[in-house]
Parts: C-alpha cells; sequence; structure tokens
C-alpha cells in the first residue's frame, strides 16, 4: 500500500494558505466578482471632443456613466454597470434611442423603453469610477483618447500602512478600447489638482498643478510622460499660478513665482519666459486669455497706477508685447490674432441694437463679425477656440470661422455659421457640457443625458442615458 511522506502538518498549512489567499481575494474584491465581459475592439476611427464627459471614436461614444459625488465609494466592480463607470454606445443605437422619445405613446413608457434600449445596447468598458474634484477649470477634466488606449482618472484605492483607503488621491489610468489592460500609470497627492492630457509624437503626457508643499513636494506645475517606462514628474515652474492650458498648442500658460508670464510645451526641456518681471520692477502683469500661442495681458505700474497700456499681446519668439486694444474700460473682449473680438452696442446708443466685431487699437476701424444692425438681442462670446468663435444669442449657442471672415473682410452669414446647441445648461461636477455633432452631453443631478434641438418644434429633446441595470420584477 503506498504511504505518502507528506505530514498532516504540512497538509494543513497548505489548507489554510489557500484559505488565507481566498479570504484576502474576497476582501479586496467584496462579490467575489472579475469584470472579464470585455466589448470587442471598435474599427480604427478618428477621435473628437477629447475631454469631458463623452468622446466620439469612429462608430462609437464613449461616455461616463453618470457623476458620481462621492469618492469614498466602492471603486470596484460589483457585477454590473454602475454610477461614474465608463460605458461606449454605437452612434447608430443612440439614434434609435433618441427617436423614441417622438413615438407616440405615454411619457412613462417611453422613459421606461429609453432605460431598456441603454442598458441593453451600451456597452461597460471599465468598471472604475471617473472622478475628478477639479471644479477650477472644468474645460480639462474628463476622459480622453490617444492612439488606442482610453485615459481616465479615478480616486485611488490603495491602501496606508494602517489600513485606511488612499481616496483623497487621484490616479491616471489608461485602457485599450476594450476595457482591457487596465493600468495605474500615476498617482497625484490630491484628486482636486487641475490636471491637463495632451498627445505629442505619439506620446501621452499630463501636466498639472501641485497647489500643496510638503516636505518632500514642491508646489508649481508639473509634467509627466505617461507613456514612459519611467513615470516621475518633472517640475516645470515652482509656485505658477494661474495656469491655464490650451489643447491646441499643448501647452499651458501662467505667473511663474517672479510674477513673470510664462508657457511651457510638453515635451520642451524648460519653460519660456514671455512677459519677464525683474526684481527691480513695479510692473505686475494679469493674464487675461491666451488663444494659438498668444498671450493677453494687462499691466499695471504701482508707482503710477493712473497709466493706462490696454490690452496686450505676446507670443513666443516675440521680443516685446503689442498693444492689441486700448480701451480698458470694455469687459468681456476675447483676444484674437493682434486684435480682439467684442459685442457692444456700437450703433446710435437709442437703439437696442447689439454688434459682434472685430477690432484693434482704438477701434478706429472694425470687421464685422455678424452683419451690422442685424442684432436686437445681446450677443455673448462664450469663447475663441482656435480660429473658432462660440457665441449665444437668445440662448441659442453658435459658431463660426473668425479666420474666414478677417480674411475675406466680410460678416459671417447663412452657412458660414453653424448651430451648435439651444439652451445649453451649467452641468454637474467636474464636467462642462460637451458637444458632439448634434448632442450635447451633460451631468444632470447624478445622471448623464443627452440633448438634441428638434427644429421643427424649436425645443430640446433630453434623453437620459445613464445605463442602469433594470429591477428584477418580483
Amino acid at each position: 500500500m503506498f504511504k505518502s511522506n507528506f505530514s498532516k502538518k504540512a497538509l494543513i498549512m497548505v489548507v489554510s494558505l489557500i484559505l488565507l489567499v481566498s479570504t484576502l481575494l474576497v476582501a479586496c474584491n467584496p462579490t467575489g466578482s472579475e469584470f472579464n465581459e470585455f466589448p470587442s475592439l471598435p474599427a480604427a476611427g478618428e477621435v473628437s471632443s477629447n475631454g469631458g464627459i463623452a468622446v466620439a471614436y469612429g462608430d462609437y461614444i464613449y461616455y461616463v456613466n453618470g457623476y458620481n459625488s462621492s469618492y469614498t465609494g466602492s471603486n470596484k466592480y460589483e457585477g454590473d454597470v454602475a454610477l461614474g463607470n465608463i460605458v461606449r454606445i454605437a452612434k447608430s443605437d443612440l439614434a434609435e434611442i433618441v427617436e423614441i422619445n417622438n413615438e407616440d405613446t405615454t411619457t412613462s413608457k417611453k422613459t421606461e423603453k429609453i432605460a431598456e434600449q441603454v442598458y441593453e445596447k451600451s456597452e461597460l468598458v471599465v468598471p472604475k469610477v471617473v472622478y475628478s474634484g477639479n471644479t477650477t477649470d472644468t474645460s480639462v477634466t474628463g476622459i480622453y483618447i490617444f492612439g488606442n488606449k482610453l485615459y481616465y482618472t479615478t480616486p485611488n484605492d490603495d491602501l496606508t500602512a494602517n489600513g485606511s483607503v488612499k481616496y483623497s488621491e487621484l490616479c491616471i489610468y489608461s485602457a485599450d478600447l476594450d476595457g482591457k489592460n487596465n493600468t495605474k500609470l500615476f498617482t497625484m497627492t490630491s484628486n482636486s489638482l487641475v490636471m491637463s492630457l495632451m498627445e505629442k509624437d505619439s506620446k501621452v503626457y499630463a501636466m498639472y498643478v501641485e497647489t500643496t508643499a510638503t516636505d518632500t513636494t514642491k508646489a508649481g506645475l508639473y509634467c509627466v510622460e505617461l507613456t514612459a517606462s519611467d513615470r516621475t514628474a518633472t517640475l516645470i515652474s515652482e509656485s505658477a499660478t494661474t495656469v491655464s492650458f490650451d489643447k491646441n498648442t499643448l501647452s499651458a500658460y501662467y505667473h511663474n513665482k517672479d510674477g513673470s508670464i510664462c508657457s511651457y510645451t510638453v515635451g520642451d526641456e524648460s519653460e519660456t519666459v514671455l512677459v519677464e518681471k525683474t526684481k527691480d520692477s513695479t510692473m505686475t502683469y494679469t493674464i487675461v486669455s491666451n488663444n494659438k500661442g498668444t498671450v493677453y495681458f494687462k499691466q499695471v505700474d504701482s508707482t503710477n497706477t493712473s497709466l493706462k497700456y490696454g490690452l496686450l499681446a505676446i507670443k513666443k519668439g516675440d521680443e516685446k508685447a503689442v498693444s492689441v486694444f486700448a480701451d480698458e474700460s470694455k469687459t468681456g473682449i476675447f483676444g484674437y490674432e493682434e486684435g480682439v473680438v467684442l459685442a457692444d452696442k456700437l450703433a446710435e446708443s437709442s437703439l437696442n441694437v447689439y454688434q459682434l466685431i472685430y477690432t484693434s487699437g482704438s477701434a478706429e476701424e472694425i470687421i464685422y463679425v455678424l452683419p451690422e444692425s442685424s442684432q436686437g438681442s445681446t450677443i455673448t462670446i462664450n469663447k475663441i477656440d482656435g480660429d473658432t468663435l462660440y457665441y449665444t444669442i437668445d440662448s441659442k449657442l453658435y459658431s463660426l470661422n473668425l479666420k474666414t471672415v478677417l480674411e475675406s473682410g466680410e460678416p459671417a452669414t447663412g452657412d458660414d455659421i453653424t448651430f451648435v446647441a439651444y439652451s445649453v445648461a451649467s452641468t454637474t461636477g467636474w464636467a462642462a457640457y460637451d458637444v458632439l455633432g448634434e448632442y450635447v452631453f451633460s451631468f444632470s443631478g447624478d445622471k448623464v443625458q443627452v440633448v438634441k434641438y428638434d427644429v421643427e418644434k424649436e425645443a430640446n429633446i433630453t434623453t437620459d442615458i445613464t445605463s442602469v441595470k433594470p429591477s428584477e420584477e418580483e
């Protein structure tokens, strides 16, 4: 008869070890579930609307499945899609779901059918909570697609030495577009830091502003290459303030610790000083805006504050700043090239007529961006992104190409103007609204919704596209 030399004591130790490992696995994953139902890889496609709540890629839209305001909740896969996870939906399926709103049935039945279709048609890609505590600059937060990778931020679920979860820290992750190879790339000290992701020459960078100095870390602007093997952040500018990011130039614009106006472009070895503030200088500089590499700023001389310098502009390579607009009393002006865009009553003061113009210097010469004396309603300039101007009239958001207007010298009309959306509201939490084609994505409470403007009805169609597992009928 075969006699084993394996002792009972050894057997007990092996069994105990197996039980311990099983316990640890369950502790790490409360439900014992592991996400492995990955969707298929999408066909190669163009990326649009990087950052924010949603990103389009080819035939799909990847989006954050609702707003999660708490960063202390579970960040583990619990067996199904959860609030704040990353999901995707085919553009054709989204169109069909939105069309349900036009069916001839009751509101409750349409709502129920939409919820069922969203859950059925959307696909869970990343079962972690997308989160940012940054509400300072919501234009840079959100999810990104660079190359064939998805990038996002989520609270750190690692443990401290005493067993506490490091939820106050924020991690940057990447995953394949089917959700596989979900990898932690970098961890920031606080989940509220302003951070922008950018890609240059197939390398992905994160630039962020560290606000608190510690024994080991200085406050200031940092940059880290996420696609490098050694993902160590480099301090670009100590104590940098008033930092704004520009995805078009892949740069940050800011004041350094001396009060000089500086810029930094990802991949550069160091910052570039655009306007130097020397030790004995009595000038104080205030950045107003930046666009296409040009920084627009004002300056005040502390020894003679009555001096007026107007709005100045400078870009990398310029020897000195140039004046682009003399009138410092005007508000709501946006710098563009060597001039400004502004909306104002420039016709007879007795007429309630608004103009949208481009001008420079003392405004002796102007170019009408919209036809003269055609706007009876207030015009609000939202932003200038590269050459594209966004403005609102009667709650309708439009866009046009400024470069085309200036080159032709003629106002934009008809096909030159693009209707973007109607009544774009502010959104919950860390993300501003996101425009993808005819849809506007936003958070409303903890839900994610898409809004489509119905031209015939002159009204918005709002659809809740939060994917939620239907409750089981008893």
